[in-house]
């Protein structure tokens, strides 16, 4: 009797605790996923100033390292957002502590690590402070930290925009004579990076394309109305859709070729649609805003948010556009969410979410 006295206080116990700490049920319980992170601002989580002024980063003149960048964080931490971005939120529902900027640790991380930066580009044609594939080359470097996580490893990557953003402003008239070749080559130095991370142990990936260029306040600013913006969204169009058709047939090729190695698999989130949707019809999204950007001066608000709005944006959530070029952290939660669960009209060919549905659990203390 005192025995079944005694479960019973236990049971009653157990059960009453489990009100005020609830288990936890979600997807990844018990997983443990790697995230990587590469490619430029809409990304970065701080390594531009590291990679602008290496020997003096705290003396860069990097306007997201200035209130009010990271508002909500209650301090500038290198995001060019008021906030969060997109792969924090992924971290998150990865069940991950956040990711941190490759230049602070200068080791890859259980967890992952970010090695976006500002300004990154595809090509060295457009004479980038970092491209793609030295990002791609400082993953490799340490290719004996991450080995163990690599089979478990998400690869995100934002990278392009700058390619095509720089023809822009320097009036290198290829974007016009030949944009198809334009495309072709930023695309297939982008192909060669992810079949290289394949070799390395890299199964999973996922991207996120290249937004709508000519919307963006500040190409709007500098076009000066002369009609150059439908430019910009051909050329980011035509990288999207190259890069979809591409990743296929590189999948492809794995799979008949090299199907000893494993499965390429992938997640494109179309940034593009996300984005034209929301700035042509802002307030299905809760936003009211989606022509100027929240911080900045000139007509559309374009330039000198942190250095010279003083005034700083003190509501961006109603806003598509922190900056000129990115987005409030109000639209990268948005974003975020449809990346990791939306329908096939916004991610293709599959989720976030399912592409780690299948990574298996393991014990971080038996193999670090």
């Amino acid at each position: 009797m005192a025995r079944l006295a005694f479960l019973l206080l236990a049971f009653s116990l157990f059960a009453s605790a489990s009100l005020f700490h609830p288990v936890s049920c979600g997807c990844l319980e018990n997983k443990t996923v790697s995230l990587f992170i590469f490619g430029d601002s809409f990304f970065d989580v701080g390594n531009k100033k590291y990679i602008s002024n290496a020997e003096h980063p705290h003396e860069s003149c990097i306007p997201s390292q200035y209130w009010p960048y990271g508002r909500f964080f209650d301090k500038p931490n290198g995001r060019f957002s008021d906030g969060s971005i997109v792969p924090d939120y992924i971290g998150r529902f990865l069940e991950l502590e956040p990711i941190p900027p490759f230049e602070e640790v200068k080791k890859v991380l259980p967890q992952g690590a970010n090695f976006a930066s500002a300004g990154a580009a595809v090509s060295c044609e457009t004479k980038p402070e970092i491209t793609l594939g030295e990002q791609v080359e400082k993953f490799e470097k340490l290719k004996s930290e991450w080995v163990a996580v690599a089979d478990r490893s998400v690869i995100l990557i934002s990278i392009g925009a700058h390619d095509y953003l720089s023809h822009f402003r320097c009036k290198n008239q290829s974007i016009y004579n030949d944009p198809d070749i334009v495309v072709q080559n930023v695309v297939n130095d982008i192909i060669a990076k992810v079949y290289k991370l394949f070799q390395l142990g890299v199964r999973r990936f996922g991207f996120q394309n290249v937004g709508p260029l000519g919307l963006l306040p500040t190409v709007k600013q500098e076009a000066n109305c002369t009609g150059q913006e439908p430019i910009l969204n051909l050329l980011a169009m035509k990288h999207n859709e190259a890069l979809k058709k591409m990743l296929e047939h590189l999948a492809e090729k794995i799979a008949h070729e090299e199907k000893d190695k494993g499965v390429l698999r992938y997640s494109i989130l179309d940034f593009f649609g996300a984005i034209k949707r929301r700035v042509d019809n802002p307030s299905p999204y809760g936003l009211k805003e989606a022509e100027h950007a929240c911080c900045g001066v000139g007509e559309y608000h374009a330039v000198g948010c942190a250095l010279l709005d003083k005034k700083g944006c003190p509501a961006p959530s109603g806003f598509v556009f922190f900056d000129g070029v990115h987005n409030t952290q109000y639209v990268n939660e948005q974003l975020a969410h449809v990346f990791w669960e939306a329908d096939n009209h916004v991610v293709y060919p599959q989720t976030l979410k399912e592409l780690v549905a299948d990574i298996k659990p393991f014990d971080l203390l038996e193999e670090y």
